[in-house]
């Protein structure tokens, strides 16, 4: 899935380099909600009949996919790909709405939203 981060240690010894990781780190913390996204719903997918957890975590896909901050849609794109894993049966029956969700991330102005969506539609691809 995506990286959350835990690589970024990569051992620097002087204070420029703590400084220039401080400001990845300012990066990634406007990025969590994605990847909080997918640690919860890789978590109830696993947990739960995809009958309980698909309808709710594709309404939230929905209300996110479009909203003016490029974080929720990021986190839509992620949601998406992970929820897809775990419930392909399930998303059969939704795909062309599946599909059009990941399409819109595509087109996104931000670059990470695009990575969330190119990876969501490989999901798609490989599970669907």
């Amino acid at each position: 899935l995506l990286s959350d981060g835990d690589g970024r240690g990569g051992g620097g010894d002087g204070d420029d380099d703590d400084n220039d990781d401080d400001d990845d780190d300012d990066d990634d913390d406007e990025w969590e909600p994605s990847l909080f996204a997918a640690r919860v719903v890789d978590s109830l997918s696993s947990s739960l009949p995809s009958e309980k957890v698909c309808p709710l975590v594709l309404a939230v896909v929905r209300d996110c996919v479009t909203h003016a901050e490029a974080a929720r849609r990021a986190a839509a794109q992620t949601m998406l790909l992970v929820l897809v894993e775990g419930s392909a049966g399930y998303l059969t029956k939704l795909l062309p709405d599946l599909l059009r969700a990941a399409l819109a991330g595509m087109g996104d102005t931000h670059a990470r939203v695009r990575a969330n969506a190119v990876l969501a539609l490989a999901e798609l691809a490989r599970f669907m």
